[in-house]
C-alpha cells in the first residue's frame, strides 16, 4: 500500500515541477524589449538580486551562490560595478576583506526589473476571483515557508573549488 502511495506522490511532484516551469516560462518569456532596457545579464542579475535581499557579502560567497569560479564571478561583479549597481567595501573588523553591496542605483533597477514580473503577475491575478486568490496565497505561503527552512543562505554554500 506504501508503493502505491509513494508512486502517487512521485506523480504529484512531476506535475508541480511541470507547473512550475510552464509558470515560469509565462513570467520570465516573453517580449524581450523590457528586459533589454535593463542592460543585465543574467548572472548580473542573480548577483544583484542577491546583494539586495541578504546584504553585503563576500566574493566568495557571490561565486558560491552563483555555482561559479571566483574569477568569472569577479568580472560578473565588476561589470556591476562598472555600471554603478554594486560598490566594493572593506570590512571594518578585517581590513584585507572585501565585500561587495548594492547601490541605490542597483537597487533602482533591480525594482524595475521585479517591476515587469509583478505586471505579468497583476495581469494573471486580475482574471482570478476572491477564493481562487485565498487559494493561491494558502499555497504561495506554504511553498515560502518550506522555502525557508530547505534552502541555506548563500554564507553556508562553500566557493567552488
Amino acid at each position: 500500500m506504501e508503493h502505491a502511495g509513494t508512486e502517487y506522490k512521485k506523480e504529484l511532484i512531476e506535475q508541480v515541477i511541470e507547473l512550475t516551469e510552464h509558470l515560469n516560462g509565462k513570467l520570465h518569456g516573453g517580449p524581450l524589449e523590457q528586459w533589454k532596457g535593463l542592460g543585465l545579464t543574467f548572472p548580473q542579475v542573480r548577483t544583484l538580486a542577491m546583494l539586495l535581499c541578504l546584504g553585503p557579502m563576500r566574493m566568495s560567497n557571490i561565486a558560491g551562490y552563483l555555482g561559479s569560479t571566483l574569477s568569472a564571478t569577479t568580472g560578473v561583479v565588476d561589470r556591476l560595478v562598472d555600471k554603478g549597481f554594486v560598490e566594493r567595501l572593506s570590512d571594518p573588523d578585517d581590513r584585507r576583506v572585501v565585500k561587495c553591496d548594492s547601490t541605490a542605483l542597483g537597487q533602482e533597477t533591480m525594482e524595475r526589473f521585479w517591476g515587469i514580473g509583478r505586471e505579468r503577475i497583476l495581469q494573471i491575478a486580475e482574471l482570478l476571483d476572491t477564493e481562487q486568490l485565498e487559494d493561491v496565497i494558502r499555497t504561495f505561503t506554504m511553498l515560502s515557508d518550506v522555502t525557508q527552512t530547505v534552502f541555506a543562505k548563500p554564507e553556508s554554500v562553500p566557493p567552488p573549488v
